[in-house]
């Protein structure tokens, strides 16, 4: 039998498949399903992809859920397309020569992928012949070209846009920008009257056509500027983008200069799920996950009882409550309201992780709450694990039906993923572009520093949140510190060693980066990864002293006691 929690890329999953995998998030149907420019952001994994696949049209046609199958035609168009992989641009110095170029690129791909789209469901728009030779002569005669006959529509625009691409390339090289500008493709001049043309398709007559571009944070800053003009566009009649980002902090700036605006030229989806407790929007969705998957393979089995627990790890969790209760009613003799129960709340795992004897083996990381601890509100951080420890599991019994992870499995599937992070960092220049040894040295650093750093957290007795994970960098003083902050950092989040949320200061209203550790590092080093949902500073010193000179991160008590009191987060 296949394994059930297989996480490949969504494209590389048949349609059948991806709808029976796939679930739906109903919160956000209403905007994808809209006629509304939508700018989804989340992290590698989190979800963008599939998102943008479930509604395009290929996947929506065949869904047997959807009953408007027309109403709104999703494109997917991904960013890793070779188009988009066009330098010609930057032959010239010029920036209109420059965003002339680009659009005219970027036009091409757009309707290529529409072209991809339909020759991948043809049969479902019951094409006639007429219509085809209406909307090749219409085509030929605005754009002043010839199509190949005796060939389906979609394909002999597919052919005329790959001639189109190398004559155009070709024209760029020579530096024939006189020639190449005349027949130039916009997005008002080639794709509206395309998408116009479509419109001649009866059962496109009453369409409105999603653009959806997927990873927008891997094309060029002129690329997303162009984007950012047409998702500027008054009328949605016809058209609407929906974009999606890695980015935390997407640019909103037009090519013209001009910026749009939130709520007034796109509505914004974060993607990113909040992660604190048992009750977390992502441990719920995590759940779901993992139940249809479950209800799939016919395993009958619930997601607690397919991923339990350890006895160990639940007893020893318990008695680390136990203490910190009595250890509460020492100092609260005379509680008032939740005092008992927040201190437990605060301080019961964290005994148990600090009085664990030091010759003691590493904690049996298990269960379906650990899990969700470690994929740090990721879905491909949860599969992930799940995946390799249905292949173990599988590999020891003798029988085809798996109804349960055994702990010692679990624990030995995450302690082995939790090796092989910190192989990733200890490897990191050659795990990601633009990445010199010197600067892998320095993350190299920082992680070595921060491990030290929270297992003097969680072991501190004075301290008000032992098992924060999260921090902001403070301090900041000068540009050249930021530089060189932002080097290291921005390397982290690329590679996914470290997130980012944004918290703001509830007096001022600044926002500020929060900083979440990919809590995989922190089981092969005995460390609660569940985490608390509080966070603390490190000054811009202090980290830039850890990264490049390997030296410890200091405790700052006091400024974490006001800036836990003066933030929150933006959710």
């Amino acid at each position: 039998m296949e394994n059930p929690f297989v996480f490949d890329r969504p494209n590389n999953v048949s349609i059948e498949q991806f709808i029976k995998f796939y679930i739906k998030e109903n919160i956000y149907t209403k905007f994808l399903e809209s006629t509304r420019n939508i700018l989804l952001i989340g992290v590698r994994g989190s979800g963008k992809t599939s998102t943008l696949r479930y509604y395009s049209f290929p996947i929506q046609y065949a869904n047997p859920d959807v009953s408007n199958k027309f109403d709104v035609i999703g494109i997917h168009i991904p960013s890793k397309h070779p188009l988009f992989s066009k330098r010609e641009y930057l032959l010239y110095e010029n920036n209109d020569k420059k965003s002339v170029v680009v659009e005219h690129f970027l036009c091409i791909n757009i309707i290529s992928c529409i072209c991809e789209t339909f020759i991948e469901s043809s049969a479902n728009l019951d094409l006639s012949k007429d219509i085809e030779e209406l909307i090749l002569k219409n085509l030929s005669f605005i754009l002043e070209s010839d199509f190949p006959k005796n060939m389906p529509l979609f394909d002999s625009i597919k052919l005329f846009l790959n001639k189109e691409a190398n004559a155009s390339q070709r024209k760029l090289n020579n530096e024939n920008f006189e020639s190449f500008i005349d027949f130039s493709f916009s997005f008002n001049n080639t794709v509206i009257p395309f998408l116009e043309q479509l419109k001649n398709i009866p059962k496109l007559k009453e369409s409105h056509f999603s653009l959806f571009f997927d990873d927008i944070q891997d094309l060029g800053i002129i690329h997303q500027e162009i984007i950012n003009s047409w998702i500027s566009y008054r009328d949605n009649k016809l058209f609407s983008f929906k974009v999606a980002t890695a980015d935390i902090k997407p640019s909103f700036i037009t090519s013209t200069g001009g910026v749009i605006l939130e709520g007034h030229d796109f509505v914004k989806i974060d993607l990113t799920k909040r992660l604190y407790n048992k009750d977390s929007e992502f441990s719920k969705f995590a759940k779901d996950v993992i139940a249809k998957r479950l209800s799939i393979a016919k395993i009958d089995s619930s997601v607690d009882d397919f991923l339990p627990e350890s006895e160990n790890f639940r007893i020893g969790l318990e008695e680390g409550r136990l203490k910190a209760r009595k250890k509460a009613k020492e100092k609260y003799p005379n509680p008032k309201g939740t005092q008992i129960n927040d201190y437990v709340a605060k301080y019961g795992r964290a005994i148990y992780f600090r009085e664990r004897n030091s010759k003691a083996n590493i904690p049996v990381y298990s269960g379906f709450e650990t899990l969700v601890d470690i994929s740090t509100g990721v879905i491909r951080n949860l599969l992930t694990p799940v995946y390799f420890m249905y292949e173990k599991q599988r590999s020891n019994s003798n029988s085809d039906s798996i109804t349960q992870i055994p702990s010692n499995i679990q624990r030995d599937i995450i302690l082995n993923r939790s090796e092989t992070f910190w192989e990733k960092i200890k490897d990191i220049d050659c795990e990601i572009e633009n990445c010199p040894e010197e600067l892998g040295e320095k993350i190299n650093n920082f992680f070595n520093q921060l491990i030290i750093y929270l297992k003097k957290r969680i072991k501190n007795e004075e301290i008000s949140e032992p098992r924060a994970l999260n921090f902001i960098v403070s301090k900041i003083s000068t540009e050249e510190e930021q530089k060189q902050i932002d080097e290291i950092i921005n390397a982290c989040l690329r590679s996914t060693l470290l997130y980012k949320r944004m918290v703001g200061h509830k007096s001022t209203g600044v926002r500020l980066p929060l900083y979440v550790p990919n809590r995989m590092m922190l089981p092969i080093h005995g460390l609660d990864s569940h985490g608390q949902y509080s966070h603390f500073p490190i000054t811009a010193k202090a980290f830039l002293d850890a990264a490049i000179n390997n030296k410890e991160i200091p405790f700052f008590a006091e400024e974490e006691d006001e800036i836990n009191n003066q933030l929150e987060l933006f959710l």
